[in-house]
């Protein structure tokens, strides 16, 4: 178990992570939707996968509350499945964004997923939370439909649905470490998730 962190060592990094998520709310703004990676005519389309889910605030800030979120839970079994159940519907989404399938309104689904995940953060989940999987799944299909969308044209959709994936997997486990170290700090884990919607809501609204 990880011990729990102290109240002076809580108060810093709620400072940090304050500090952090305001200066992301103060970057262009173009800086905060997801941007076709990769430099044009690229035909691996692995480092194009690769930069995507850090590229755009919205999926860098999913992804890490998905792994936050699942380090949370005290179910193992919903701490696995939630991460998984995130990966599956973004292969999911992937599918239908690359087959050019965009439905009216798929970047408040986005930027509500965002949303959602804070207050997932924010709340206890400890007893365990059995719709969470689900929950990762739906909007992990929000997430990979984006990236699907965005596949540039001339790379492979192969490589560059394994670059998302292996980066995804990279930022659910930054998440994962993250959660348990403010699992013992609910000041902390309310203070991170309320910062994380509100950027959501500040996306809603751009949307």
């Amino acid at each position: 178990m990880t011990p729990p962190l102290s109240r002076p060592r809580s108060i810093h990094l709620v400072g940090l992570t304050a500090l952090g998520l305001l200066g992301l709310l103060a970057t262009p703004s173009a800086a905060w939707a997801h941007s076709s990676a990769g430099a044009p005519g690229a035909t691996s389309g692995l480092t194009s996968g690769l930069v995507h889910p850090i590229s755009g605030i919205d999926h860098l800030l999913a992804m890490l509350a998905i792994g936050v979120v699942a380090a949370l839970t005290s179910s193992r079994r919903t701490a696995l499945l939630t991460p998984i159940g995130f990966l599956t519907g973004m292969v999911a989404g992937g599918v239908l964004g690359m087959g050019g399938f965009a439905p009216p309104g798929h970047e408040v689904l986005v930027a509500a997923s965002v949303v959602g995940l804070g207050l997932l953060c924010a709340v206890d989940l400890r007893r365990g939370a059995i719709m969470l999987p689900l929950l990762a799944f739906l909007f992990g299909v929000s997430h990979g439909q984006a990236h699907g969308l965005e596949l540039p044209g001339a790379a492979s959709p192969v490589l560059y649905a394994v670059g998302v994936l292996l980066t995804s997997i990279a930022l659910h486990l930054c998440g994962a470490l993250g959660g348990r170290a403010i699992r013992g700090v609910p000041q902390l884990r309310v203070a991170i998730g309320t910062l994380v919607s509100g950027v959501g809501a500040v996306l809603l609204l751009g949307v």
